[in-house]
């Protein structure tokens, strides 16, 4: 997969890939949406309403041209009715690792 510098905009189709919940469950795909971008404790996130359950964290936010844009974080209580998601953003990631992004 590559990835890519930038980002998607707000309201771009993202699509999230993981594992909720089980192993048997792996490469399950979920689409959405973006909805904002944040800093939290100082932190870039991407916030989406793609369905993310527990077990998914760390796999790839893709955009609709199968780019990564950012890895699965952290949902907010979707208990309370609604689930907020959070995406690191792949070029926070790229740079925090010292890589460079594949052409």
């Amino acid at each position: 997969m590559r990835g890519r510098r930038g980002g998607s905009g707000l309201g771009s189709a993202v699509f999230a890939i993981g594992t909720p919940l089980d192993p048997t469950l792996q490469n399950t795909v979920t689409r959405g949406v973006v909805s904002a971008t944040r800093i939290i404790d100082g932190f870039n996130f991407i916030q989406s309403d793609v369905p993310v359950t527990q077990g998914s964290s760390g796999g790839p936010l893709l955009d609709e041209k199968v780019v990564v844009v950012g890895i699965t974080h952290s949902v907010i209580d979707p208990a309370k009715g609604s689930s907020l998601n959070f995406f690191i953003p792949i070029s926070d990631a790229l740079d925090f690792l010292g890589l460079e992004a594949a052409p």
